[in-house]
């Protein structure tokens, strides 16, 4: 950034998107997703299923909404706080994703992952509980 006051904004505003994005994710999609995914059913013998492909199908439909929600949190702050023109808060907005989204992608891997794993194995307690499959 050539302008450092709006590089302190894209900042603030960045990790501050971010954090919204996440509480996104934890409060309204991931129940959400999980409340209509079927989980495939362990073999004969096999311990547990592989959630590989899973968590790769959740994974890239959270991304899609954790970066619209991001970008949008920051496209809107950045016009809201800077007095640049509209081409360099434009510049700036995409610039302060991109490293947003970097950011943020190891701890979202990280949060499908726990979040899905765990309600796999809640699944897996009501199951062995009730004697049947519920959701």
């Amino acid at each position: 950034h050539q302008h450092g006051d709006l590089k302190e904004i894209c900042e603030f505003v960045a990790d501050r998107a971010v954090q919204k994005a996440v509480t996104e994710l934890q409060q309204d999609f991931l129940p959400s997703y999980q409340q209509r995914i079927t989980y495939p059913v362990a073999e004969v013998g096999q311990e547990s299923v592989d959630l590989s492909i899973l968590e790769q199908d959740a994974l890239v439909e959270a991304l899609k909404g954790f970066n619209a929600s991001v970008e949008s949190t920051i496209r809107q702050s950045v016009n809201s706080l800077s007095t640049k023109s509209s081409k360099v808060n434009e510049i700036a907005t995409t610039l302060a994703t991109n490293h947003a989204m970097r950011s943020a992608s190891p701890k979202m891997h990280l949060l499908v992952r726990v979040e899905l794993k765990k309600h796999y194995e809640g699944y897996l307690k009501r199951k062995e509980k009730n004697g049947r499959i519920e959701a």
